[in-house]
């Protein structure tokens, strides 16, 4: 069975991924996990573990400082990246890690037809009325 992890930021910036990650790894064939490139890679990950980062690297200082449109546009990519590994490949779980990448999710599969088992796992809490209303996370 193939496993899709996404995480809208790097998978090492929380341990319980990390260590959610490991956990896939050992009862899948193959984990793919697509997340936003803010950080290097520094993990030894199983070899049954492929990464594959949503473009170049940018630090969540360069991230924050972009304008509104470039932040609208990352998100874009992000979710086009997802939608193709949708279409194109047979996954039998996806993994969410944080509210940015279930967003990015639910238009995904307005477009990708695939009907996979879906795992959210996340601790962190987004409050209403706390984010801009125009922000990926006011949305």
């Amino acid at each position: 069975m193939k496993t899709l992890a996404i995480a809208y930021v790097h998978p090492e910036s929380h341990g319980p991924q990390i260590c959610a990650i490991h956990m896939l790894a050992k009862y899948s064939d193959v984990v793919d996990v697509l997340y936003k490139n803010t950080a290097e890679n520094r993990w030894t990950y199983p070899p049954n573990v492929n990464l594959i980062p949503d473009g170049d690297l940018v630090t969540p200082e360069e991230m924050f400082a972009k304008p509104a449109m470039a932040k609208f546009f990352h998100f874009y990519r992000f979710t086009r990246m997802l939608i193709k590994k949708l279409r194109t490949e047979k996954i039998g779980v996806i993994a969410v890690f944080d509210p940015l990448a279930l967003y990015s999710l639910s238009w995904a599969f307005r477009f990708a037809g695939n009907n996979p088992l879906i795992w959210y796992h996340n601790y962190d809490v987004i409050f209403a009325g706390t984010s801009k209303r125009f922000s990926l996370n006011g949305l």
